[in-house]
């Protein structure tokens, strides 16, 4: 029943409000049309009709302005559609009162398939463009004034700065939904950048076609010079804004008069300024009118315009040209990224942490910069402590982050890092770890099960090189003065305690025979003391620290050797993340053995890319590489274990995982942009 009465109530209001519109729109052509038809008599035809032309082609084209309006919330009205919403609402403005436009745009966007608070916000955007276009015109124009470039050369400069920062979409986006939700509305989707400034771009040839047929009046009176034709387009300008800012009057009738007549009355007669002014109003009014033609047609559907989805920002304090392991991973991460949506930005450090007083804030000013210009987009950061110093930005701003995780990233034992890292992971909507073992640490410091997802990393394997594993073998014993019968065992990476090396020299290699030859490949802070292990067990002829080496010749080493070992050992407070160099061996083509600890479990799948031992089980260790290395079928296991690795840690396996977490961590953080545009286009009850 109370609907029913709202319904009828709503509908007295329309016929109420149709019947004034008509009523004052007669009045105001009936007073004036005496007035209106003597001095149309007084002025040159052709120029009446230019200035009339221009007038109707001014009248149009706001009507696309608002139209682009309505595009920057994904919907795209057809031009029939858009001029029966944006003409029979411009009618309402001949009631004093000002609203009235936006008011009635709500009911008949309705009927052209739009919800109410679209309409509405739609409508409110485009006046806005409309006053800020308007008066930068004016006051821009007024600039060529001698007196006021003199004295107030600093009012165009702030009007137009104060214009640009209110119609900065980011802006304009935050102030359209704090002023929704103070309205208890559901949100319109965010404004795409494009149509937006369509719409302005509309917007500012609508007032040069309207302030043009002014102009043309004024020259269709009496003879201007060019400075005075401007100074006409900027009159308009400046009377325009002028009566809407007197809301009382209808159209601004009275007010704008008044003002015309003192801009105009600078440099033409009275009886001429009278004149022009009445007629200019006249054109506007039947201009008006003569819009409605534009509305008979057989209405066409609204059409949903689907949006992109939002682009990838990848901001990570460890990039080359800096080497190593995160190194590594950040640029696999970037690769994927990239490979999944072309439009990956990235924002990375490339030099050591003593880098980072300098690069955390000057790398927060540019990611907060490019939240605040568009929140279409989904942040990726690269480890745990650049999300712990900017992931509050995007939060902030509402826009979706999220931090990906490495085993070292959570452990790490320091106070001040686990009093600031580890609140702000428990804290993220969402965390990508790059292994099940990373998974564990990071729920292991309070994070939700729910929340943390792993991701299996892909590298891009590298060129198979130009010449064959005999060569390569050739070449390895010429360079380190090795036998053809020797069997290559290697390990490449950083040397620290938990990468096992030094375990592997003292309990490992003095069990297997003189045949087997040790080739490390990599430094760090570890290498004095398996140097000193070699020594002390004797086997320091078999074994060789070769550093760190150009690519050419890690790639020799990696297709001329027999056998790849990762003997990984456990280490209180450091853990291996993930094990980038076993994935790599792998897809090189080199049987890998690795240990069966933390994230080498993802790194190495037993028995597919290569076979998992015990960690610090030395007769396992023994037992596995005798095996291996005397096995006939060695070499074409080590083939089935490449194509596995290739296929299992590929770039484009990571980049569709990658895309599905950062696709929900948008989804979490708001509606899909899809289900925002159906919800903004269904009509409101």
């Amino acid at each position: 029943m109370e609907r029913s009465t709202a319904m009828r109530l709503r509908s007295w209001l329309q016929i109420i409000v149709g019947l004034l519109t008509i009523v004052l729109l007669s009045w105001s052509v009936v007073v004036n049309w005496e007035t209106f038809s003597a001095a149309v008599l007084q002025m040159n035809p052709w120029l009446v009709f230019a200035a009339a032309s221009s007038v109707l082609a001014g009248l149009y084209v706001n009507m696309l302005s608002w139209r682009s309006v309505v595009g920057a919330f994904g919907i795209r009205l057809g031009y029939r559609d858009s001029a029966r919403v944006f003409f029979v609402s411009q009618l309402a403005k001949y009631i004093p009162g000002g609203i009235w436009p936006i008011v009635l745009s709500a009911r008949t966007g309705r009927a052209a398939g739009l919800a109410a608070r679209v309409s509405v916000t739609s409508m409110t955007i485009a006046l806005l463009i409309g006053v800020t276009v308007g008066a930068v015109y004016s006051t821009g124009a007024l600039f060529l004034v001698p007196a006021v470039r003199e004295q107030y050369w600093w009012a165009p400069v702030v009007l137009l700065a104060i214009g640009v920062v209110i119609l900065m979409p980011p802006i304009l986006d935050r102030l359209i939904g704090l002023a929704l939700r103070l309205m208890r509305r559901e949100a319109v989707p965010a404004l795409r950048y494009r149509p937006f400034a369509a719409a302005i771009a509309w917007s500012v040839l609508s007032w040069a076609l309207l302030g043009t047929g002014l102009a043309l009046l004024v020259a269709a009176s009496q003879a201007i010079s060019p400075f005075e034709f401007v100074l006409s387009v900027a009159s308009y300008a400046i009377a325009w804004v002028s009566g809407f800012a007197a809301v009382i009057a209808p159209a601004g009738a009275g007010v704008r008069e008044v003002v015309l007549g003192l801009t105009l009355g600078s440099f033409l007669p009275a009886a001429s300024v009278l004149s022009i002014v009445v007629v200019d109003r006249i054109l506007m009014t039947i201009g008006d009118v003569a819009m409605l033609v534009f509305t008979i047609s057989p209405r066409t559907r609204t059409r949903s315009v689907p949006d992109a989805a939002p682009a990838p920002l990848f901001v990570t304090r460890k990039f080359p040209p800096s080497i190593g392991g995160m190194e590594t991973l950040a640029v696999s991460t970037h690769r994927a990224l990239q490979a999944g949506d072309t439009r990956t930005e990235l924002i990375a450090l490339g030099r050591n942490n003593r880098n980072l007083v300098w690069w955390l804030p000057v790398a927060s000013m540019r990611l907060f910069w490019r939240c605040l210009l568009s929140r279409d987009r989904v942040i990726l950061f690269g480890d745990a402590l650049t999300w712990a110093a900017m992931g509050w930005i995007p939060r902030s701003l509402r826009v979706a982050a999220v931090p990906m995780v490495m085993g070292l990233d959570v452990t790490y034992d320091h106070p001040l890092y686990r009093m600031v890292v580890r609140p702000a992971l428990r804290r993220a909507s969402r965390i990508i770890a790059i292994s099940e073992s990373t998974r564990g640490a990071a729920l292991a410091i309070g994070a939700r099960p729910d929340r943390v997802h792993v991701v299996v990393l892909g590298l891009p394997p590298a060129a198979d090189p130009p010449y064959s594993r005999e060569v390569a073998r050739k070449r390895l014993e010429v360079r380190y003065g090795l036998r053809p019968s020797d069997i290559l065992l290697v390990t490449t990476g950083r040397l620290v305690r938990r990468k096992g090396v030094r375990w592997f020299v003292e309990m490992v290699l003095p069990a297997l025979d003189d045949r087997f030859v040790y080739l490390i490949v990599g430094d760090g802070e570890d290498r004095g003391a398996i140097a000193a292990a070699a020594e002390a067990t004797g086997v320091s002829g078999r074994v060789h620290l070769l550093g760190l080496v150009d690519d050419d010749e890690r790639t020799e080493v990696l297709h001329g050797a027999d056998l790849y070992v990762q003997p990984n050992i456990a280490v209180p407070g450091d853990v291996e993340g993930f094990g980038l160099v076993v994935t790599e061996s792998s897809q090189a083509g080199l049987f890998t053995i690795a240990a069966d600890r933390e994230g080498l479990v993802d790194a190495v799948r037993d028995g597919v890319t290569g076979i998992r031992v015990p960690s610090e089980d030395a007769a396992a260790w023994v037992r596995c590489i005798m095996a291996v290395s005397l096995g006939p079928d060695r070499a074409e296991q080590a083939r089935s274990f490449q194509r596995a690795a290739r296929e299992i840690y590929s770039v484009d396996a990571m980049a569709s995982e990658l895309r599905e977490n950062l696709d929900e961590v948008v989804a979490d953080l708001r509606p899909s942009r899809d289900e925002a545009q159906r919800t903004a286009a269904r009509p409101s009850r």
